[in-house]
């Protein structure tokens, strides 16, 4: 990723919009469609402040017929026939989908719900979070705010950035913070390129969606007290297809907020 450029811009209109966050519950999955699971299920892995963290996805059957669901990147042939009425969890996948997300793909005449968690499991019996899955359709090349990001040391943000890719080129993007309390003043800019999945082996069917995660970035934001911020992201070409979501942390308590546009 290229360093940090703190000059002021002139913030575009579209970025004077009002957003919606808005995250399901349970998403529901058409026929035929392609779907993101944006965290791949799996045994818990460690994070920050000895935390560990497990992802669990249940895919439910609402049909009355048996439905044929895929799942990439995966080995060649590899899917799961759940029965009329029925749930299945799907588990751990191995470790060419770590870190890049999953789809999940729907025949044609199934009827599926899909609900992805992340629950910290060393703190304690947690809840856990819902955590949102796209379609692919679902993708946009528009750009995309996340809102309202408390700007304090107290909480820790990563970012992820989803672009679709019908070449094996990179994507390039412009991410924009601004402070939403003080006239939304330019905070900070940088240029995110996202790279193309990488080469699996030929007995893989991969998936045409790679990602980029920003983590670092926020870390060096300098503290602003009581401020909330805006997160901008933006194509450098207008026909890269992409889609963006934040997770937003307490450092002590691990409670987890999702912002998605």
């Amino acid at each position: 990723m290229a360093g940090l450029t703190l000059t002021p811009i002139r913030r575009r209109p579209w970025l004077l919009a009002v957003a919606v966050a808005v995250v399901f519950l349970a998403s529901f999955a058409e026929a035929g469609q392609q779907i993101l699971i944006p965290l791949a299920p799996g045994p818990a892995i460690p994070g920050a402040f000895g935390t560990s963290w497990k992802t669990e996805l249940w895919v439910y059957n609402s049909g009355t017929t048996q439905a044929a669901v895929s799942v990439r990147p995966a080995l060649a042939g590899q899917g799961f026939v759940i029965p009329p009425k029925k749930s299945m969890e799907f588990s751990s996948f191995d470790a060419a989908a770590a870190g890049r997300g999953l789809l999940v793909e729907v025949a044609d005449t199934a009827d599926i719900r899909l609900q992805l968690q992340v629950r910290e499991i060393a703190y304690g019996e947690m809840a856990g979070v819902t955590v949102p899955t796209v379609p692919l359709a679902g993708f946009s090349a528009e750009p995309q705010q996340l809102l309202n990001i408390p700007a304090t040391s107290a909480f820790r943000t990563t970012v992820r950035i989803y672009a679709l890719f019908s070449s094996g080129a990179p994507a390039e993007f412009t991410v924009r913070i601004y402070d939403m309390d003080h006239d939304d003043a330019l905070v900070q800019v940088q240029h995110v390129t996202v790279p193309a999945s990488p080469t699996l082996p030929p007995s893989y069917v991969d998936t045409p969606v790679g990602v980029a995660v920003l983590g670092d970035y926020f870390r060096s934001l300098k503290e602003i007290p009581h401020a909330r911020l805006e997160i901008a992201a933006e194509s450098s070409s207008s026909a890269s297809r992409f889609w963006a979501f934040a997770t937003v942390t307490h450092n002590v308590t691990q409670q987890v907020l999702i912002i998605v546009p």
